[in-house]
């Protein structure tokens, strides 16, 4: 039998389980191909390299179910058994513990055990040319969701051509039953059975209840297709490493019980404090209407005229370089090396600008 083997190399046990696994896999007419990350924790002499051309029977993951879902995905759909065993808290999904190990790898060997398919997507991205890039199959999720902007993204959805329904949300995450236990149950999407023959759609941070989650039938038949349309994504512009953007001052005036408020702010970790009820969310609520989040009369403060939040950034070099184009398109010009942005909302319906 050959046996894949991919871990995490942070599980402070992983080296002892790995030895013990070099000696008593050989005796039981294992051969064991291991991932290269995994190869210098291996005692002599290690076993080979696992490539994507290896011909395996099964993979044994050792860690979470993050490494579990990894190495899935390295199989690409491939028809090979895929054996978890837990070492960390999260192990939805994975079969075997330290505890047990030896019983399950005997039964591995054995032949002794059920595999239960699971569902996996096929995520597919067509721009508005029409121009399709077809991603790696995944187990868990497909996620679309807006860029580095804070806005709120509009996506119709559809099964086969039919509408499921509109969301106005900052993202959506379709979800396999394997996948429920993952993001979507984060974002309040419910845990599925892998059995159940469906799939969930769950909505990041949605307005209002539009955003609830929601189930459809899976899309086993060729041809069938969930479809998801985004209106007004926002596409953002990742900084390069080593780019910084640091808010060094804002300044809140107006804002629900805070009349005004100015806070200089360190480059690092900043820590605010206070009684409960003094307004330290609302300084939250703060950077995020300045970042572009919807705005509601609600968070003028009574008798105001406006509220006003205003922050100033210092950008590095190469954020500045980055940057430029952005700003010169929303026609924005600033001093090198610093960016102020100011946001205004009105009572009048929560308009701003």
């Amino acid at each position: 039998m050959n046996l894949g083997v991919v871990g995490n190399p942070s599980y402070r046990d992983l080296g002892a389980l790995l030895a013990h696994l070099a000696q008593t896999a050989p005796p039981q007419g294992i051969t064991l191909f291991s991932e290269e990350g995994l190869l210098p924790l291996w005692p002599d002499p290690k076993p080979s390299r696992l490539e994507p051309k290896t011909s395996i029977d099964c993979l044994l993951t050792l860690g979470g179910d993050g490494t579990l879902l990894r190495g899935a995905r390295a199989l690409n759909g491939a028809n090979v058994p895929v054996l978890g065993v837990n070492l960390g808290r999260v192990g939805f999904l994975t079969t075997a513990s330290t505890q047990n190990f030896d019983w399950a790898l005997d039964a591995l060997v054995r032949r002794a055990y059920a595999t239960e398919p699971r569902l996996g997507l096929l995520p597919s991205i067509v721009d508005k040319a029409g121009r399709a890039r077809t991603e790696p199959l995944v187990l868990n999720d497909v996620v679309v969701h807006k860029g580095g902007v804070a806005r709120v993204v509009r996506l119709r959805v559809a099964v086969d051509g039919d509408d499921v329904g509109q969301y106005s949300a900052d993202g959506i995450i379709v979800s396999t039953p394997t996948g429920s236990t993952a993001y979507s149950l984060s974002a309040g999407g419910p845990i599925v059975v892998p059995g159940v023959d469906a799939i969930v759609l769950t909505a990041i941070a949605p307005a209002r209840e539009a955003g609830r989650a929601g189930g459809a039938p899976h899309p086993a038949r060729p041809g069938r297709l969930l479809r998801a349309d985004a209106e007004e994504a926002a596409v953002g512009r990742p900084l390069r490493s080593g780019a910084e953007v640091v808010l060094t001052e804002l300044r809140v005036r107006d804002l629900a019980v805070i009349a005004d408020v100015t806070l200089p702010l360190q480059p690092g970790f900043n820590v605010l404090t206070g009684e409960t009820g003094a307004g330290k969310s609302m300084l939250v609520d703060a950077l995020a209407l300045l970042l572009g989040e919807r705005a509601s009369a609600e968070v003028v403060r009574p008798g105001a005229e406006k509220t006003v939040v205003e922050g100033a950034f210092d950008l590095s070099p190469s954020a500045s370089v980055r940057l430029r184009p952005s700003l010169s398109d929303l026609g924005v010009e600033g001093e090198e090396g610093r960016l102020v942005i100011k946001r205004e909302v009105y009572p009048e319906g929560g308009k701003g600008r």
